[in-house]
C-alpha cells in the first residue's frame, strides 16, 4: 500500500488533504498497529475494530482528526475552513468509497467537537508511525488549521505548543510553519514549475508530481542527512506554494 496511498499524489479535495493523505498512506502502508497498545480509554472510544475500515485505518484517522480538531476548539470556535481543511486531509488518502469515508470522517470530527480530548494518549497512538519528517507534517496539519480563520490566537498557539511537547519536539519547530504567506504569486508559481496564470487543476498536476518526488519517503534511504533535510524543506515550501495559490482561487 503506498504511503498515504499516494496521499500527496491524490491530493483532489483541497491544499492541505494532499501532504497529509500522503503522509497517512505511508505510514499505513508501512507499520502495523499493535492492538493491544490501544485499547479505548482517555481520548473518547473507538470504533470497534474492523467495524468500516481496517482497525490501524481507524487509529490513523481518529488520532490524527483528534489532534486537528484540539486546535479547531482552542478558540471556542469551529470555522467551516477548519472543517474543510481536515476533511480534504482524510479524503485525499483515497482509504475506500468517498461516501463511507466521509460518513466515519464526519462521525469523528462531530465526536470531537464536544468530546474531551486527550492529546497525550492520541499522540502516543500515532507515534509508532511517525519519523521526525512525519510529525512535522502533522504539525504542518495543525498549524494549517489554526491559521483558517487567518490568524492564530494565544489559545490555538498554545494548543499548538501542547501538541510539540506531547511529541516531544522543540516548540521552536512551529515557527517555521507559522505564517506560511512569504510568497508573492510570481514566486509560488515558480516553486512549483508553473507560469503566473496556470490554471487550478495545472498547480494540482505540479503539486502532486512535486510533492511525490520530495516526500521524505521517497528519499533514498542511503541519502545523507543533509539530503533528507534538504528534501524535506523542499517538500514544505511547495506544500506552502500550493496553499498560497490554491486560496488566491
Amino acid at each position: 500500500m503506498s504511503w498515504l496511498f499516494g496521499l500527496l499524489g491524490l491530493i483532489l479535495f483541497g491544499p492541505f488533504g494532499a501532504a497529509f493523505g500522503f503522509l497517512l498512506g505511508m505510514l499505513i502502508g508501512q507499520t502495523r498497529i499493535k492492538t493491544s497498545k490501544f485499547s479505548s480509554g482517555a481520548g473518547g472510544p473507538m470504533m470497534e475494530p474492523g467495524k468500516v475500515f481496517p482497525y490501524r485505518v481507524e487509529v490513523m484517522i481518529e488520532s490524527l482528526v483528534a489532534l486537528a480538531m484540539y486546535v479547531a476548539r482552542a478558540d471556542q470556535k469551529l470555522f467551516p475552513r477548519e472543517k474543510e481543511i481536515i476533511r480534504s486531509f482524510v479524503l485525499s488518502a483515497q482509504f475506500g468509497p468517498d461516501a463511507a469515508i466521509s460518513a466515519y470522517m464526519d462521525e469523528v470530527i462531530e465526536r470531537y467537537k464536544t468530546e474531551y480530548i486527550d492529546v497525550h494518549f492520541h499522540v502516543r497512538r500515532l507515534s509508532p508511525f511517525l519519523t521526525q519528517q512525519h510529525v512535522q507534517v502533522v504539525l504542518l496539519l495543525c498549524v494549517d488549521v489554526a491559521q483558517a480563520d487567518g490568524r492564530i490566537d494565544k489559545d490555538e498557539l498554545n494548543s499548538l505548543r501542547e501538541i510539540c511537547r506531547a511529541f516531544g519536539v522543540p516548540e521552536s519547530m512551529l515557527d517555521r510553519f507559522i505564517t506560511k504567506k512569504g510568497f508573492t504569486d510570481n514566486e509560488a508559481y515558480e516553486m512549483l514549475g508553473l507560469t503566473p496564470g496556470s490554471s487550478q487543476d495545472e498547480i494540482k498536476k505540479a503539486y502532486r508530481k512535486l510533492a511525490l518526488q520530495y516526500h521524505p519517503d521517497r528519499v533514498s534511504a542511503s541519502a545523507s542527512e543533509e539530503e533528507k533535510k534538504a528534501a524535506n524543506e523542499k517538500f514544505i515550501l511547495i506544500q506552502k506554494a500550493y496553499d498560497f495559490l490554491s486560496e488566491k482561487k
